[in-house]
């Protein structure tokens, strides 16, 4: 008997691990969305992968792997792409999406303007459980259990972080990175944001041999991403000349994303010299800047 119930201990832990481990992938994966549209239309992050990962069965769900919708949504009236599958009753018609994030801005916009939905917007952003007793009362699903299920899924794995997250990102204009990357292996800097519109930042970096002082300007594109400019005053140590000093220009590409709850920008761009090191003029940049 013993042995029985230590199997059973044993093979429910195995899951219990898998099925954390897939929330964590899932999490990892679209937390950046989240907090996009908890910026952009005020829905508490902790909401949207709650209802994502319920929805859509942490992705794995057939109705989310055929049409990218994690939500759940039905048609009601779309003029899009559409999927049928068997719900409440058979053969329903769903929305189907060209990506995940086409899922999670339509999510936004159904709870936005749909007056059904009104009284959420009246609520504390960073209150998950009156949110989620809201959206079932509203009528967003019929299981009479959907209100407790979404709070023990936030509670379970702790995703109100991502609400804190918002929260603290909202009351900091300025924030301190770290950087990490090529060419340059270390730099430590002060960006100033301005969401979902630019930042600007200036950041001192190095390497073993030589390094740089940056002024740099980044306007939002969409989806997380930015383009911006650098300019920077290099320093690189010449024995054959007096000349130590560059000047350099460096557009580059800026995604913002979470790695592992920190919130990262990823850089990559190109470093143009006004004179050449080494019969060199122009320089590849990827980087790693972590805010804290």
């Amino acid at each position: 008997m013993e042995r029985i119930v230590f199997i059973l201990i044993f093979i429910f832990s195995i899951f219990d691990t898998y099925a954390q481990e897939s929330v964590n992938k899932y999490v990892n994966r679209y937390s950046s969305y989240s907090l996009h549209e908890m910026r952009k239309f005020g829905i508490p992050a902790s909401i949207k992968l709650a209802q994502g990962i319920l929805e859509s069965n942490m992705g794995n769900s057939d109705l989310s792997k055929k049409s990218k919708n994690h939500f759940g949504i039905k048609c009601h009236g779309w003029k899009y792409s559409k999927v049928y599958h068997d719900d409440d009753v058979e053969n329903e018609c769903f929305r189907k999406y060209r990506n995940v994030r086409s899922s999670y801005r339509d999510h936004s916009l159904f709870l936005v303007n749909n007056k059904r939905y009104s009284q959420l917007f009246e609520l504390d952003l960073y209150d998950y459980k009156s949110w989620a007793k809201n959206l079932k009362e509203c009528g967003y699903a019929t299981d009479p259990m959907y209100s407790q299920k979404i709070i023990d899924i936030i509670e379970n794995h702790k995703l109100y972080e991502y609400d804190n997250l918002h929260h603290s990102r909202s009351k900091r204009k300025f924030i301190f990175m770290n950087t990490y990357g090529f060419p340059f292996l270390h730099g430590f800097g002060l960006n100033y944001f301005n969401h979902d519109k630019y930042f600007i930042y200036t950041s001192i970096n190095s390497s073993l041999i030589y390094g740089s002082l940056d002024f740099g300007f980044s306007r939002f594109l969409k989806n997380n991403f930015y383009f911006g400019l650098t300019y920077s005053n290099v320093y690189y140590p010449n024995l054959n000349e007096d000349y130590n000093f560059y000047h350099s220009l460096v557009p580059q590409f800026t995604i913002e994303k979470n790695l592992l709850k920190q919130r990262a920008l990823i850089n990559i761009g190109a470093i143009f010299i006004n004179k050449e090191i080494k019969d060199v003029s122009v320089f590849p940049k990827i980087s790693l800047s972590l805010l804290r």
